[in-house]
């Protein structure tokens, strides 16, 4: 099993080597990008042996799945809902007290 997990790592980094074509000077999207990628497979790889998950596995897994963007949507739309809500309690309160003004006259 040692032997596998020599040659996975060996493999990685020859992987991170290949993609930044042997440059030692890379930009950082690039080397950002090549780490992301790295981080990703190492995740999955521990998920894989372990068959459970930390929140770091999750955290990092999430990235490739865009799940922040998802959840920061979802924020966004529930925010306008109940924003749009408290207006309309706000409005049927006032209506109800102009209700309330006209029938004690």
């Amino acid at each position: 099993m040692k032997i596998l997990n020599y040659f996975f790592q060996n493999k990685l980094e020859l992987d991170f080597l290949v993609a930044i074509e042997w440059n030692v000077y890379v930009s950082v999207s690039d080397f950002q990008k090549m780490t992301s990628n790295l981080e990703t497979a190492i995740a999955t790889r521990q998920v894989n042996a372990r068959g459970w998950t930390t929140y770091t596995d999750l955290i990092v897994l999430s990235r490739n799945l865009q799940l922040q963007k998802l959840w920061t949507l979802l924020a966004e739309c529930t925010f306008k809902v109940s924003s749009i809500r408290q207006f309309e309690i706000g409005l049927n309160l006032i209506l109800f007290s102009l209700e309330l003004v006209i029938l004690n006259k």
